[in-house]
């Protein structure tokens, strides 16, 4: 049991983590459904586990999804029929999982002619059958599998020319599929291409750019995809039918590590997640349509940690640094390029700066007198008293001033 917001806000898993994600309140300040899937690590202490972790509004709750893979997890997606469908590395095994309980549903075996020891993309098609990626020193294949986990036969076939990894598979809204064909090295590929239902190639829809490194992408309409790019750290707009680059959708994004890997969007609230992180990279991710929470259920996984919740984007968007209020005294809400980023503050840093000083003194002042400037927001001004009352009055007064003075009245875990 987690016992209140700031704590889940928090939460982190140590070592080579294959998932997290989160979801913030909305406009309406209704908390939304969390779940985190930690698989898939290359040393030290292995997460084999699947944990879940509710809002408060949903009680708090943190419980066990699963944990009885012989090997780690190392993509999933949800099926037509509701189930998670998840590969487990070196387990020749894909487990349909019931997300409402955890359990295992049924096992498929797939048991791979060439003993390939990585899945690094997985699609449920609505006959049932299973698209599966497969690679291995190099040698990339999709394998087409019928429900009972027989193998049909290669949909794209082993040492298909320029294909080197696959890091996203997805089916897009025209019935094509679409992959991140990703770089094991700086000279080659990081494109994504599009193919028939049959494994018939169609064509590179964004090829080779200099300088950007592609993870994921997700549709925002038909003809629209949002595309990460890890090195700016943002994430991009294309034209899907050209292919041309339309504009950045969130642009560097301040107090949020280094990359922009994994994105993804909820299918119930069109809200998009993305998640950043330093030297993480993010594989995937599946959405669960039965709506909990106000939001569906979300899992998904990532590579190395710490990992940390509050390093992440979500739409719908905000207009104003108020408009993105966490109610935390310990953490500075600002709105950029219409996301909110609630980022951890000293106490009494109400500026945001990193420091506590006669600015932030002022700035309290200021908001007493009915003025805000900038940052010096009516949500970041209020401080006092720890579960903030929307006034700005003596008590925020005097708690910038302790603050000030090295006194911490609210215990943030970024200090003073």
């Amino acid at each position: 049991m987690l016992p209140n917001k700031r704590q889940w806000r928090r939460v982190y898993v140590m070592g080579m983590v294959l998932g997290i994600a989160s979801r913030f309140a909305n406009d309406a300040g209704a908390e939304q459904r969390l779940l985190l899937c930690g698989p898939y690590h290359s040393g030290g202490t292995q997460y084999n586990e699947i944990h879940s972790l509710d809002p408060v509004s949903c009680g708090q709750q943190s419980f066990e999804i699963l944990n009885s893979f012989a090997a780690h997890p190392t993509t999933m997606n949800l099926g037509p029929d509701g189930l998670l469908y998840v590969a487990v590395d070196a387990d020749d095994t894909i487990y349909r999982i019931d997300p409402a309980n955890g359990s295992v549903a049924s096992s498929i075996p797939v048991n791979f002619a060439n003993n390939e020891d990585s899945v690094p993309g997985l699609v449920v098609l609505a006959n049932g059958h299973i698209l599966v990626g497969r690679e291995v020193a190099g040698n990339v294949r999709i394998v087409d599998f019928e429900p009972d986990g027989a193998e049909v036969g290669n949909w794209l076939a082993p040492s298909t020319p320029g294909i080197v990894m696959i890091r996203h598979m997805t089916i897009t809204p025209v019935g094509t599929i679409a992959f991140v064909n990703w770089p094991a090295g700086t000279s080659n590929p990081n494109e994504i291409r599009e193919y028939t239902m049959d494994g018939v190639f169609l064509r590179v829809v964004i090829p080779t750019t200099a300088g950007m490194r592609m993870y994921g992408f997700e549709f925002s309409s038909a003809d629209e995809i949002l595309v990460s790019d890890a090195p700016s750290n943002s994430i991009k707009k294309y034209d899907w039918v050209t292919g041309s680059f339309v504009g950045d959708f969130v642009p560097d994004a301040p107090g949020t590590g280094s990359e922009v890997n994994w994105i993804g969007r909820d299918p119930i609230s069109g809200s998009l997640y993305a998640a950043n992180g330093t030297t993480r990279c993010v594989y995937g991710w599946a959405f669960d349509a039965t709506p909990l929470c106000g939001g569906a259920e979300l899992f998904c996984y990532s590579t190395t940690g710490p990992l940390y919740v509050e390093r992440m984007l979500v739409a719908p968007g905000c207009d104003a640094n108020d408009d993105c209020d966490d109610h935390d005294t310990c953490t500075h809400d600002a709105c950029v390029g219409g996301f909110c980023f609630n980022t951890d503050v000293m106490f009494g840093d109400v500026n945001g700066i990193g420091e506590v000083d006669i600015f932030d003194i002022l700035c309290v002042l200021d908001g007493f007198a009915g003025v805000y400037q900038g940052p010096c927001t009516l949500s970041n001004d209020d401080i006092a008293p720890c579960e903030p009352d929307g006034i700005i009055d003596i008590f925020c007064i005097l708690a910038v001033l302790d603050a000030f003075a090295g006194v911490n009245d609210c215990n943030c875990p970024a200090g003073p």
